[in-house]
């Protein structure tokens, strides 16, 4: 099984596992001396705003819901999503950021975060939640790994309940122009046709949309009932 470096993700600063590691904006850095943190801190809730309408488009979620993040990072959907459902729970390969999603979430008593080995979902039971999500984050991860999450997706998520998750446009998940050799370790696998990318989901009736910015794919939709 080939999983990304772990190494990767990890860093000893919360600050720069928010601002370097998972939500990067152009021009927007943990440690710039222009970049005044309170300006950063309302990008970072912004951009959990705008991203919790792209999750959520088009799911017709209720409150009593168990629901999944996977690559949760330090917890940043979750949070957003605690008043939203009954249990919000969480995984990541990274040490750090399940280290730091303890304090981050240490006021959201109904969020759980678990370290995971980058590819499966081992930690959780067969049939438990109603919905699970991802967000930048299969971008970054191998086809091995994808193809394992997909299984294990499916293997949690009760039968017709929802999934949403997030990809790159198929032929686009490249090394842009002018990023420094680092960043080779964050791309993952590049799909290059979106049938590529929706034969993963035989087991599920999905809808595939492409966003407005022509950059992200969303595969949203139910797993189908075992016969």
């Amino acid at each position: 099984m080939k999983v990304n470096n772990r190494y990767t993700w990890e860093t000893k600063n919360i600050r720069r596992a928010m601002f370097d590691k998972i939500l990067i904006v152009p021009g927007i850095t943990s440690n710039h001396p222009k970049h005044k943190e309170d300006d950063k801190d309302q990008l970072w809730l912004e951009r959990s705003e705008l991203h919790t309408q792209s999750i959520l488009t088009d799911i017709p979620y209720e409150k009593d819901w168990k629901v999944l993040d996977v690559g949760c990072g330090i917890g940043r959907m979750m949070a957003t999503f605690s008043d939203k459902f009954k249990q919000v729970d969480g995984v990541d390969f990274s040490e750090s950021m399940i280290e730091f999603s303890k304090k981050y979430l240490k006021d959201y008593q109904n969020c759980n975060t678990y370290l995971n080995n980058g590819y499966d979902l081992s930690e959780l039971k067969d049939n438990s939640y109603d919905f699970v999500y991802s967000i930048i984050t299969f971008q970054h991860i191998s086809k091995d790994a994808i193809d394992s999450y997909i299984k294990e997706i499916q293997r949690v998520l009760k039968d017709s309940k929802y999934i949403s998750l997030q990809f790159m446009k198929p032929s686009t998940n490249k090394l842009r122009k002018g990023a420094g050799p680092a960043w080779s370790h964050f791309i993952g696998h590049d799909f290059k046709t979106h049938s590529d990318l929706l034969e993963l989901f035989k087991d599920f009736d999905v809808n595939y949309q492409i966003d407005n910015n022509n950059q992200w794919v969303w595969i949203k939709g139910i797993k189908n009932e075992l016969r």
